[in-house]
């Protein structure tokens, strides 16, 4: 954590404050000795609102509220939040998961290291979210070469703007979090462009689907990425960042259809805000499709027989076929177009 607020060993406590309106909007961090005296403080813009973080929508007054993990916008480290909603104010309080994770090592559980035990924390969807060790990562992607800019180009990226990005909580393996760490093949193509262009990427998660359409169409997001087809109420459309097969899950003892085509009253479920509904219609007007608000909240509806199929694309819905033993769902690729992705942005 010192490491990312810039700390030296003689600051001990730290003080963010951020105030001013949309154009003039600083956040003011203040470092101090272990006796709480001012050592030094520093101004910079930013684009931070409490208010639009999920522990601040989502308070109660009534109980207390905790987040699904997500990325901290100061720290730009993962952990939970808990807040509660006072007469005139939301006081939250936050949890870093990696602190989580130290806590369950072998030699706090009173182990020795050479005893080999490995320990891990799952939330109820089945994530990790904390663990004694460092989770595998496939892939590790190389350095990218600067791209060469016209300088009409260097001047619309130039400067301190951060663009927000959305990042979904669990739309693998394009566009997802791992313990509230974005991954993802789409947060990868993203983390290119900012290496190759000097572009600074915010991504903004903790929110389900439907809620991360609603904040881009209020201002609050800056880019919408992963968008199914063409919605022209969303804005400027780029070019097709990737391509992917559809495909439809259903119990074992559901009749599988090669197209959707072949379908009446079923009802078929698909993950708001991203695009797909439309996408749907424009092409099989008859569907009777049910939004739901993420993809685990449509599994969900799924086993519990509230919806009868589930459409998306191929490599999002094949971890459910990988646990068929467990869940009696098996998931096809369907006789259609491929499914075209892009980002928009305003």
């Amino acid at each position: 954590m010192r490491e990312q607020i810039g700390a030296t060993p003689e600051e001990r406590w730290v003080i963010i404050k951020v105030s001013g309106d949309e154009k003039a909007r600083l956040k003011n961090t203040l470092y101090y000795s272990e006796e709480m005296v001012l050592l030094r403080q520093t101004v910079q813009k930013s684009n931070f609102y409490p208010s639009r973080r999920p522990w601040y929508e989502s308070a109660s007054r009534d109980s207390v509220y905790k987040t699904e993990p997500y990325l901290f916008q100061h720290l730009k480290i993962t952990g939970q939040s808990y807040s509660v909603r006072s007469k005139g104010a939301v006081i939250g309080v936050d949890t870093v998961l990696s602190s989580i994770s130290e806590k369950i090592i072998s030699t706090e559980l009173g182990l020795k290291i050479e005893d080999g035990a490995e320990a891990f924390i799952f939330n109820d969807t089945g994530e990790v979210i904390a663990s004694s060790v460092k989770l595998f990562k496939e892939i590790d992607i190389p350095a990218s070469e600067p791209l060469v800019l016209n300088e009409q180009v260097k001047s619309l990226i130039n400067g301190d703007r951060v663009i927000a990005v959305s990042n979904q909580n669990d739309w693998g393996p394009y566009d997802y979090t791992q313990g509230g760490e974005p991954e993802g093949y789409a947060i990868d193509v993203l983390k290119i462009i900012e290496q190759s262009t000097g572009i600074k990427f915010e991504f903004i998660n903790g929110f389900n689907s439907r809620q991360l359409q609603d904040k881009y169409l209020k201002g609050d997001i800056d880019l919408l990425q992963s968008v199914a087809g063409v919605k022209t109420n969303l804005g400027v459309k780029s070019l097709p960042v990737f391509t992917a097969q559809l495909a439809i899950a259903a119990k074992d003892d559901v009749f599988m259809p090669n197209s959707l085509t072949e379908l009446k009253q079923e009802t078929v479920g698909v993950v708001s805000g991203f695009g797909m509904k439309q996408w749907l219609f424009e092409r099989y007007p008859d569907l009777n499709i049910v939004e739901q608000p993420n993809l685990d909240a449509a599994k969900r509806a799924l086993y519990l027989g509230e919806i009868t199929y589930l459409v998306d694309n191929y490599l999002t819905l094949a971890e459910m076929e990988r646990l068929v033993r467990l869940t009696n769902v098996h998931v096809e690729v369907l006789d259609a177009e491929l499914l075209e992705f892009s980002m928009y942005m305003k």
